[in-house]
C-alpha cells in the first residue's frame, strides 16, 4: 500500500520545518523531487541516493522506519506521484510535468 495524503502531508512538512527561513527544508523538498526525476529516468541508484539523503535529512529513517521503508520499497513505478507530493520548487516541478 502506499502512503496516505496524511502521511505526505506529514513529511512535507517535516521537511519544510528544519529551519527558520526554510531554505534548508526547501532543498531537502528539491533532492526528494530530484530524486524521484532520476529514478524515472532510470538513473535508479542515484535517484534512491537523493530520496535516501532527504529522507534521513528529517530522520524518518529513526522516527518512523516503516514509513521510510513504504517510500523506498515503492518508489519503482511511483515515480510521478511522489514527485508531486512534495512542495518542491516550481523550477524543479517543470523538469517532470505529469
Amino acid at each position: 500500500m502506499l502512503l496516505t495524503q496524511e502521511e505526505w502531508e506529514r513529511i512535507d512538512k517535516a521537511m519544510l520545518s528544519l529551519d527558520e527561513r526554510h531554505a534548508i527544508g526547501t532543498a531537502v523538498q528539491d533532492l526528494f523531487a530530484l530524486g524521484c526525476l532520476l529514478h524515472a529516468e532510470g538513473r535508479k541508484e542515484a535517484g534512491v541516493k537523493a530520496i535516501d539523503t532527504a529522507l534521513k535529512a528529517i530522520s524518518l529513517d529513526k522516527k518512523s522506519k516503516l514509513l521510510f521503508l513504504k517510500i523506498i520499497d515503492n518508489i519503482e513505478g511511483n515515480e510521478r506521484e511522489f514527485f508531486n507530493r512534495i512542495s518542491a520548487h516550481c523550477e524543479i516541478k517543470e523538469l517532470l510535468r505529469y
